[in-house]
Formats: C-alpha cells, sequence, structure tokens
C-alpha cells in the first residue's frame, strides 16, 4: 500500500510539473505569436523637431498632446526594442544661484533657464545590447567649444593648416615609404587606392587602405571612398582570408585626426577579420540579432530601421537605411544598416560623412563597419550577416575638453547633441548630393 502512495505522490508530481511546462510554452508562444504579427509601424509616423518633443510624445499621461494612430504601433515596437525611460524633477536655487545660471551659465534665454528649473533627462536602453543612453537637453547649452570661433579662424582653419602642414613628409603619399603584405600590394589605379602593412598593428592581422593622391580627408569623394571599403578593402581581405580561411568575419575601422586616435593625418582606413565571429562591440550587435530572432521571430536590423523610420530619424535608399540612433554611443552618430546591396550602403556611408563634415562641422570622428562575412569566403556555415557602419563625432579637434569619461568607458553614454539636430543635417546633405549620379545637384 505505501508503495502504491508513492506512486500517486509521483505521478501528481510529474502531472503537475508536466502543467507548469505546458503553460510555460502557451505563453511563450502566445508572446511570440503576438510579437510576429506586431505591425510595422508606417516611415514618419510622427515628426517631432527636437528629443524634448519626443519626450513630450512619451509621456501618454498627457493627453492635450495629438498622437497619431499610428503611434501605438511605434510605442509597441519601441517598448520592444528599448527601455525608454523620461524623469523630471525640481532644483533649488539661491537667489545668487539663478542670477549665475541665468546670466553666465544660459546666455540669459528664459526657456533654457525655465528648463534648468524643471529638469527633465530621457534614458534610453537597448534591452538587447544593453547600450544605455542618456540625453539630458539643458546639457546642450554647455556643449563642448560652443565658445569656439567657427570657419578659417576656428576649429576649420586650424584643421586645414594641420592637414597642409603634414604634407612635407608624408609617408603614406608615396606608397615606397609603406610596407607590403606577404602577397604583395593591393591596388586601385583609377583613383590610386592601394594597401600597405600596418607596422604596429593593434590587431591580429592589419590592412592599411590608403588614397595615395588625397591627403585631405575633406576630399574624398564617392569613388575614392567606395574602392577603399568594397573594392580594394574587401580584396584584401579576401587575401588574408585565403592564407587564414579561420579569419572569416570582416570589420573595419577609420579614425580622422588625432583627436579621434588616428596616428596619420592622412586619410586611411584599417581592414580586420575575427576569427569565427565578429569581436568587440560587433559581436555584442550579432548575439543581439540571433537573440531577438529567437525571442520574437523578427529580423532585430528591420525592426530596429523600421522604428528609427517612423519616429522621423531615419531614411532609406532601396535596400539600405541611413538612421540617427536613439542609443548613440557619442554626439553626432550617424549609422548606414545595409542588407544585400554593399552599392546602396555605400551610398548612404558616403552621405552620413559628408554630413559630418559639410553639415556638422565634425573635424575629428571615429567610424567602424561591420561587413557580411559571404564577401571575404565561401563557406557559408560561418554566419555572420552584419552591414552596418557607425560614424561620430570625437568633439572639437583642438579643444581641451575629453570627448570621452567613465561614463563612457564603463557606464553609460551622456548625449548632447539632439539627434533631431543629426538627422536635421542629414536631410540637408540629401538636398546638395544626387544619390543616382553621386554628384552635388547643380
Amino acid at each position: 500500500m505505501t508503495g502504491f502512495r508513492r506512486v500517486q505522490r509521483r505521478t501528481r508530481v510529474f502531472l503537475l510539473a508536466a502543467a507548469v511546462v505546458l503553460v510555460l510554452i502557451v505563453g511563450l508562444y502566445k508572446m511570440s505569436a503576438g510579437h510576429e504579427s506586431l505591425s510595422l509601424p508606417s516611415p514618419n509616423c510622427i515628426h517631432p523637431t527636437s528629443t524634448v518633443e519626443l519626450m513630450d510624445l512619451l509621456n501618454t499621461s498627457n493627453t492635450a498632446i495629438h498622437r497619431p494612430r499610428c503611434f501605438e504601433d511605434v510605442l509597441k515596437l519601441l517598448d520592444l526594442l528599448y527601455d525608454a525611460q523620461v524623469s523630471q524633477d525640481e532644483v533649488t536655487l539661491s537667489d545668487k544661484m539663478k542670477d549665475t545660471v541665468r546670466n553666465d551659465w544660459l546666455h540669459g534665454d528664459p526657456n533654457l533657464f525655465q528648463m534648468f528649473e524643471r529638469p527633465r533627462v530621457l534614458v534610453v536602453t537597448n534591452r538587447f545590447t544593453f547600450e544605455t543612453t542618456s540625453f539630458n537637453p539643458i546639457r546642450a547649452a554647455k556643449r563642448e567649444g560652443s565658445h569656439v570661433a567657427k570657419g578659417q579662424e576656428g576649429e576649420l582653419g586650424k584643421t586645414l593648416k594641420v592637414i597642409e602642414d603634414s604634407k612635407p613628409g608624408c609617408d603614406f603619399c608615396n606608397q615606397d615609404n609603406t610596407i607590403s603584405d606577404p602577397f604583395g600590394r593591393l591596388t586601385w589605379k583609377t583613383k590610386d587606392v592601394y594597401t600597405a602593412h600596418n607596422s604596429f598593428r593593434s590587431y591580429d592581422y592589419v590592412g592599411l587602405i590608403i588614397p595615395g593622391a588625397i591627403h585631405n580627408f575633406m576630399e574624398l569623394d564617392f569613388m575614392t571612398l567606395e574602392a577603399m571599403v568594397t573594392s580594394v578593402g574587401l580584396s584584401w581581405l579576401r587575401n588574408i582570408n585565403a592564407l587564414h580561411p579561420d579569419r572569416t568575419h570582416p570589420f573595419m575601422i577609420w579614425d580622422v585626426m588625432s583627436k579621434a586616435g588616428a596616428s596619420q593625418v592622412h586619410p586611411h582606413i584599417q581592414a580586420m577579420l575575427g576569427r569565427g565571429f565578429y569581436p568587440g562591440k560587433w559581436g555584442i550587435l550579432e548575439q543581439a540579432v540571433k537573440r531577438y530572432r529567437a525571442e520574437n521571430t523578427r529580423d532585430y536590423l528591420a525592426d530596429l530601421t523600421a522604428l528609427h523610420l517612423s519616429l522621423g530619424l531615419g531614411v532609406q535608399y532601396k535596400s539600405a537605411t541611413l538612421i540617427v540612433p536613439l542609443d548613440p554611443v557619442s554626439n553626432k552618430e550617424i549609422w548606414v544598416v545595409g542588407s544585400d546591396s554593399l552599392d546602396h550602403w555605400m551610398r548612404l556611408f558616403f552621405i552620413a560623412y559628408r554630413t559630418l563634415v559639410e553639415e556638422l562641422g565634425v573635424y575629428c570622428f571615429s567610424s567602424s563597419a561591420a561587413l557580411p562575412t559571404s564577401h571575404v569566403n565561401i563557406d557559408s556555415s560561418y554566419g555572420g550577416e552584419l552591414m552596418v557602419v557607425k560614424l561620430g563625432s570625437r568633439g572639437d579637434c583642438f579643444s581641451s575638453y575629453n570627448d570621452v569619461s567613465s561614463l563612457q568607458l564603463y557606464s553609460v553614454n551622456s548625449i548632447s547633441v539632439d539627434v533631431y539636430e543629426t538627422m536635421a543635417a542629414v536631410r540637408r546633405t540629401l538636398q546638395v548630393y544626387d544619390l543616382e549620379t553621386m554628384e552635388k545637384r547643380p
């Protein structure tokens, strides 16, 4: 009898456990199905002109603000990708501090002072990469280098002088002053683009892609930049992959001027290959793509770009999309996400680069790109589908302020330039350049 009761007890425990598992499976299925059926919001669903307006829209308790019907889809997709929180409090100021803040810090601007007294901060955390970015509109009033005169007497003039002064004795202006790789030197003679071995490489195998005839990074045209990345750059990567088949996942970096970490003034891109996976932050992005697909049965990058398009923070050209992300690492950051066409992706890459230089006055910037493994090897088992480039400002080239602190290095990102200002600059650039010819419009 005792044995029979034990069997009964075990049977009940087993059935209870089975029921719990079944409930979990059904719940996960419903959740997955719900996300799977989530509608993509229409592009440019809402048209805020600033992050302040975006914060107002996200405050759904404020019913005085008109929100189109499509905004419900925007909020659902936003919540799937990000945790976006707006916090607000009040500060108490003495009469002396009121005068200091109003007149010295905020230059007598009453609107800024009102924002200072009741500060609002938008904190955006990506649920899949865990990148966290905060934006406090009032910090824009204290932008680094805002006191520096622009034009020929300011940062641009100083940058041009550094570039000109560095021409005599420049190693990269003459490829004979550089070292070639074991497989020789690759060239693209139409635009005088060549490869060189990185003598003091910072990674496994590092190739330098150099436009020999262009010493000033501001003078790069579309054909030259395209040749550096897709023609010569990818050829170098294929050669390395042929010699070392376990080097599979291509990525590149491009730093401009010493403030951004460039060791040479002459423009140059560095090409590298990860061993079986994308290393570093590109690896985090790849894992986010995989986790998102597993949890939601959806395409992470497709949803990410759709969200930014719906918020007025992106533009699309055929199979590629340019966005100004909600979770940037640096000020004036721009991403370009591609899918199946390097040509479409490169055109928006060029637009992003020209936006920094021509519209935003950025003369020191850092960038990195990840490319699909299929472009360097024929073994599809490696996976690796990223076609993304990110560019961001490194601040005033000659400012004593540093654009990176312990926040960016070890915790969260604090942004002082409104993402909608950056997006407006992109739109101005698109009015200047024809995406079909990649020439300036007459």
